[in-house]
């Protein structure tokens, strides 16, 4: 298992709660619990569900601060996904650079997504890196 593996069952997770409009972790538990067997994997996961089900407010702010011409109920789920997953990576997982965050990101919009999504995706991230001052000096 690796970190890769763990983030894109981070963002399928938070794709179903999504589509099933149920945001809590026992929704998904059982599932995760099949697809990642790496422990130190399961808690990444686990953090970034839960720090995004008691942040998606805060979370969905920054979505909505830097769509221009956009409304967040219109996005494409899978793009909300993978922008809530680097959101929350962010501000809420101290271990991963932002710059990883961002990259991997795109890489799943280009993976999971349509042709423009990684674009996207990608200005969006940066609007909240520069809006958010996370960017190291």
């Amino acid at each position: 298992m690796s970190r890769k593996h763990a983030r894109k069952e981070a963002m399928f997770s938070l794709y179903q709660m999504d589509v099933n409009n149920k945001f809590y972790f026992e929704v998904q538990k059982n599932s995760l619990k099949e697809k990642v067997t790496d422990i130190h994997e399961l808690h990444y996961v686990k953090g970034i569900i839960e720090n995004f089900i008691n942040e998606r407010e805060i979370i969905d702010n920054h979505i909505v601060t830097n769509l221009k011409k956009w409304n967040i109920n219109r996005l494409p789920k899978v793009d909300l996904a993978i922008l809530r997953l680097a959101i929350t990576e962010f501000f809420y997982a101290d271990d991963i650079p932002i710059e990883v965050s961002v990259n991997e990101a795109v890489e799943m919009a280009k993976e999971y997504s349509d042709k423009d999504s990684a674009k996207f995706i990608n200005g969006v991230l940066g609007g909240v890196i520069q809006k958010g001052n996370l960017i190291n000096e």
